[in-house]
């Protein structure tokens, strides 16, 4: 049996291009569906294999395609994949046999000759101690031929910049001066998801415009993770006073509105990041059950709007934020505290 759990839905009216603002209208609250499944008790093999890089770190590849994870953001096509160090402070291409395609010392060159050696006196959040143009970092590869990454070697927080993996030529496209520090929040070939510090927002930058035109989206929320074709941004909610409430949130970029799940079972908190099946349709995490040892596997199918509640009465479901996975559309696998995998038939 599912849950019972509410959504409300809010409305976001776009003011300009270039500006999203306000919560403005909340409709009536929805009952969700509980939805059905079956546990699968011969698992379902993967198609993977672990790949040891010639920079160091592995990579897991599946059906050719190397897998998206920690300090691994592979390209669309899944034949590519810019690789991060150990260290955190470098990077390079690799291919899905592992191979190094493009070690990108022409990069960290360019960036040298822009480095600047002088502290901003007037920035509050300057750290004396940390010298200006420290790192480069969080590298994406699009349309094949450009590099994404993150650099503070102008300015104190992390501006985004891009290079032509032909021409080694860089362009600043996102100034930190402007929007505070910046993470990547998702990329395809035709657009960019950023988060901005300074605009606390969700920024999106349509990569076809060669004037960089920036669209801010206010996210009422600590921001969880993006779904994978990039339309669905996931939050946990803020109350008035900033904290952060037991709901989840779902706020849609190309609408502009959020779908926030409301009123969960008295007691059940959300516990981990969470994680998006391939076509974006279904939304998993675990929650945890107050004055108790439960972890629950909830899902979300943000279309058939149901919601799914998997308890394993024997043991508990692995809280870390890597140990939940979908095989295909209707099957996920799951981690269970002491380790064991299982794996369950959505369509069911």
């Amino acid at each position: 049996m599912g849950m019972k759990i509410k959504k409300r839905m809010v409305l976001i009216f776009t003011l300009s291009l270039v500006l999203v603002v306000g919560l403005v209208v909340n409709s009536n609250s929805d009952e969700v569906v509980s939805a059905n499944y079956t546990k699968i008790e011969k698992k379902i093999e993967k198609n993977a294999s672990k790949v040891k890089t010639e920079y160091g770190l592995s990579i897991e590849v599946i059906n050719e395609k190397i897998k998206k994870s920690y300090r691994i953001n592979p390209t669309s096509n899944g034949e590519k994949a810019v690789v991060m160090n150990e260290y955190g402070n470098g990077f390079a291409i690799v291919n899905n046999k592992g191979e190094v395609v493009d070690n990108l010392y022409e990069l960290f060159e360019k960036m040298e000759s822009k480095k600047s050696k002088k502290p901003i006196a007037d920035d509050p959040e300057f750290d004396t101690n940390k010298q200006v143009g420290d790192y480069i970092t969080a590298g994406h590869i699009y349309k094949d031929k450009k590099l994404l990454f993150v650099s503070n070697y102008d300015t104190i927080h992390g501006s985004i910049w891009s290079m032509d993996l032909d021409t080694k030529e860089t362009k600043k496209l996102l100034d930190a001066n402007d929007y505070g520090n910046v993470s990547i929040l998702y990329v395809s070939d035709s657009n960019v998801l950023f988060y901005s510090s300074a605009k606390k927002a969700v920024l999106e930058m349509d990569l076809n415009l060669p004037s960089n035109l920036v669209k801010e989206h206010y996210v009422n929320g600590h921001i969880l993770n993006v779904s994978n074709d990039g339309n669905i941004v996931t939050y946990q909610v803020y109350d008035a006073d900033k904290n952060l409430e037991n709901y989840i949130g779902f706020y849609n970029i190309s609408t502009n509105s959020t779908v926030e799940l409301i009123e969960m079972d008295e007691g059940i908190f959300y516990n981990n990041g969470g994680v998006w099946s391939e076509d974006s349709s279904t939304f998993a995490f675990v929650a945890h059950r107050l004055n108790s040892e439960e972890n629950l596997l909830l899902i979300y199918n943000i279309r058939a709007n149901e919601m799914l509640e998997i308890n394993e009465a024997e043991n508990s479901f692995n809280t870390d934020d890597d140990s939940i996975e979908f095989i295909d559309t209707n099957i996920i696998q799951a981690k269970l505290a002491n380790n064991e995998i299982v794996q369950y038939n959505l369509g069911n």
